[in-house]
């Protein structure tokens, strides 16, 4: 947006024309805003069992699943709309979403261990669950790069902190 590529109150089909909205208007600021109505696409990834998901999927999703309320009347977190962010994103580009995030903000930033979760040489800590009367360790195993702008980053605590750091000194 700072480059003026992506203008904010553009309609989404100005980046992804063939995205039908079933006659609503729905603008790049609902979808950074959670405003836009577009039901989440999350409830799809849980009855694949959590296995990866096509984009194809995802976008036939989105385009026949009722809104849960008109665009700009109340305010849903939803995966979808940093989903449709993301691709929107690789319109305008022309890279994937990983290589933009990459080369425009992990690199320059120096966060090395930040990408999608499953990404080569990661060392990851285990999370856990309860099981039982015990904890039982949950090791992510799969790649989440499918998930485009809506999510599927891992990090270290090192590299939290200087993305802290760069929010907070301006230089994201």
């Amino acid at each position: 947006m700072d480059e003026g590529r992506i203008e904010l109150d553009a309609p989404v089909q100005n980046y992804l024309p063939g995205f039908s909205t079933q006659g609503h208007v729905v603008t790049v600021r609902h979808l950074m805003s959670h405003t836009s109505g577009l039901h989440s696409y999350s409830d799809l990834y849980a009855r694949t069992g959590r296995q990866p998901v096509p984009r194809d999927a995802v976008l036939d999703t989105l385009q026949r699943h009722p809104f849960d309320f008109p665009p700009g009347d109340a305010y849903r977190y939803s995966n979808s709309n940093y989903y449709l962010l993301g691709l929107i994103l690789e319109q305008v580009t022309g890279e994937t979403y990983a290589s933009y995030l990459e080369a425009s903000l992990l690199e320059p930033l120096g966060l090395e261990d930040t990408g999608y979760c499953g990404h080569d040489g990661e060392v990851v800590a285990p999370g856990y669950r309860a099981v039982a009367d015990d904890l039982e360790a949950v090791v992510l195993d799969e790649a989440h790069g499918y998930l485009g702008g809506s999510g599927g980053l891992c990090s270290t605590a090192a590299d939290l902190v200087e993305w802290q750091h760069a929010l907070a000194s301006g230089r994201v």
